[in-house]
């Protein structure tokens, strides 16, 4: 791995920020009710700690919910107060900006442009705010991504220092740990002497100064990558000790980016984007956040007025899946079977257009506990023996059915390995 550029932090930015701009904005919507309690006097010093936890909790809704209602605890009665995301956006979009400027500078100082870029990859819990990643794509026009555990970035970077202390001397500098940006071509993995191409890093930073970056930006703590595959896209596979693949998450809580959660039906059969209310309605099929116990999910109700689907899309295009094949990977998601399906019911994969491939699942769903989560693995082999093109996978799981079915899914990934699971399907039951 080569850092490039001058790493860079915005002190006043971050999740703690954005709470503060939110009790502000309630401040003066109860005409300073807030800032006039006494954090001296215990009562109301409780008060104010129930109101700062209201405003921490609202900022997380606001990334899911398109407004949320706060009831505002004062000692002289309860207030109520409907607050917006786009009010939410209003508050923080300046300092938003200020990270676009900031990721601007770090890769002008690594002598790259915005295209130059394959990806931007987005670390800290408040990069789950969509406002973020929405306002870097505008401003860069590349794909934005998000780590698997963002919120977790700094523990897990001091983590990463401190094993690496503990192991070796000197330390070598920890991967993703600071701003950084990587040369088109390069083939250094973390640890290794160079960039395979022999360029030496402009600036390279000090394991005790990258944790330190962290610490004082997490918001900002952005990986710039470069190279992937001639049509600019990603490789597919992330390589491990034995160059297995990763798993791909699709739809966690939310859609992981590049992925859209979208429903089709002969209302408009180019799809209909769920978007983040994660909710959409057309004659034949339904979606709506998950009730209680599957608030995680997508609750599904085809109406049985026709054929619909739920699918979630790479918006970017096909991606080259061959590895997962060879890894014995498997489609994983989580299902609630509220209905029964009445007729056929399928669950495809596909690539470009035309090329798809579908296995039968009205037998797998009907004989689900209806009510109660199921984890459902299904080998993506059962998909290349119906005619799936695994070099060029765009859809990565589609449910379709033209009867009454009602279901939430949620936590849809590709598993390595998971094929070989004990409770994974078997293709000959997929009948």
């Amino acid at each position: 791995m080569e850092i490039l550029g001058t790493p860079e932090g915005i002190e006043r930015l971050g999740g703690m920020d954005f709470d503060e701009a939110l009790l502000a904005h309630v401040d003066a919507r109860l005409d300073g009710a807030v800032s006039a309690l006494d954090p001296a006097d215990p009562e109301t010093a409780v008060a104010l700690a129930a109101i700062r936890a209201l405003c921490v909790r609202a900022k997380e809704d606001l990334s899911v919910e398109p407004d949320v209602t706060l009831r505002i605890p004062l000692p002289s009665g309860e207030r109520e107060l409907l607050v917006t995301r786009l009010e939410f956006n209003d508050m923080i979009r300046p300092s938003v900006a200020l990270t676009t400027e900031a990721l601007h500078r770090t890769i002008s100082s690594a002598g790259l442009k915005p295209d130059d870029l394959a990806a931007v990859l987005l670390a800290g819990g408040s990069s789950r705010i969509p406002l973020v990643p929405q306002m870097v794509s505008a401003a860069f026009g590349r794909p934005v991504r998000v780590g698997l555990h963002p919120k977790f970035t700094v523990a897990l970077g001091a983590a990463a220092v401190a094993r690496q202390v503990a192991t070796s001397a000197p330390p070598t500098p920890p991967s993703g740990l600071a701003t950084t940006a990587f040369p088109a071509g390069s083939s250094a993995v973390p640890g290794s002497s160079g960039s395979g191409r022999g360029r030496r890093p402009k600036w390279l930073v000090p394991a005790a100064a990258a944790a330190a970056v962290l610490l004082v930006a997490t918001v900002t703590t952005v990986a710039l990558t470069t190279g992937g595959d001639e049509d600019g896209k990603p490789p597919a596979v992330a390589a491990g000790s034995q160059n297995r693949p990763t798993e791909v998450k699709v739809f966690d809580k939310q859609d992981v980016i590049p992925f859209k959660s979208i429903i089709g039906s002969a209302d408009n059969w180019a799809g209909t984007q769920l978007g983040v209310a994660h909710a959409a309605t057309q004659t034949a099929i339904s979606v709506e956040p998950g009730k209680a116990g599957t608030e995680d999910g997508l609750h599904t109700t085809w109406t049985g007025k026709g054929a619909g689907q739920l699918y979630f899309q790479d918006v970017r295009g096909g991606r080259d899946m061959s590895a997962y094949v060879d890894a014995k990977s498997a489609l994983v998601f989580d299902v609630v079977v509220n209905k029964t399906p009445a007729v056929r019911t399928t669950i495809g994969v596909h690539c470009e257009y035309p090329c798809a491939a579908e296995v039968e699942a009205t037998t797998l769903f009907q004989e689900l506990p209806v009510g109660t989560m199921s984890t459902v693995r299904i080998p993506v082999s059962c998909f290349t023996e119906k005619g799936l093109d695994p070099k060029n996978v765009n859809t990565f799981f589609l449910v379709y059915t033209e009867g009454v079915f009602d279901a939430t899914f949620a936590n849809v990934r590709w598993a390595p390995g998971a094929a070989e699971d004990p409770g994974a399907t078997r293709c000959s039951d997929l009948t």
